[in-house]
């Protein structure tokens, strides 16, 4: 004998299978990582302009923040521990003039970092420890006017586009500062 499939009967094995696929993408990955309000993603990357640091899903690995309102004067460990899970950070236009001790360090596997069009006018050492992985660092259009070597971890001295033994840095963009800038990591 054959036994016959009720088309209800097969619409919901249908469906249940869809479910079970989708459940399995998700827990997999791939489906798109959410994205902030008032934000555009692409894939991984997020641009937000006008807003400061949303919560990001811990899928977007490199974010980008523009012209904030208000502006963020210090770069906190609160705002980095949202950004723990990046490898590319661009903080543009944002106001930023320093850094609280330890707060780079957080993102650790922080790969790229831009940090232009800010009022930074000093920068340590200091500024950039546990940031081990650090392979391209921008800090044009700043005001910088003096580095500290305060920090006796400092191994190099750094001149533009050249690799530091401390940092590993491939590639070092320091223009339209006051001053030739040369960063001891």
């Amino acid at each position: 004998m054959y036994s016959y499939i009720t088309l209800a009967t097969r619409n919901m094995l249908r469906t249940l299978a869809t479910i079970v696929i989708c459940w399995k993408a998700a827990e997999a990955g791939f489906y798109p990582p959410d994205c902030p309000v008032h934000c555009e993603c692409n894939g991984p990357a997020t641009m937000c302009e006008g807003t400061f640091i949303p919560e990001l899903d811990q899928r977007i690995t490199r974010y980008t923040i523009k012209n904030v309102t208000p502006s963020m004067k210090t770069l906190t460990t609160n705002i980095t521990y949202k950004l723990d899970h990046l490898v590319s950070l661009n903080l543009i236009s944002v106001g930023l003039e320093d850094f609280e001790k330890g707060a780079l360090g957080i993102i650790s596997n922080l790969e790229t970092l831009k940090i232009t069009q800010n009022s930074i006018r000093t920068l340590s050492a200091e500024d950039f420890e546990g940031c081990n992985v650090l392979a391209f660092l921008n800090l044009e259009n700043n005001n910088i006017q003096r580095q500290s070597a305060t920090s006796t971890s400092a191994a190099a001295r750094m001149q533009e586009g050249s690799r530091a033994t401390a940092s590993q840095l491939t590639k070092l963009g320091r223009g339209a500062n006051y001053h030739k800038m040369t960063l001891f990591l």
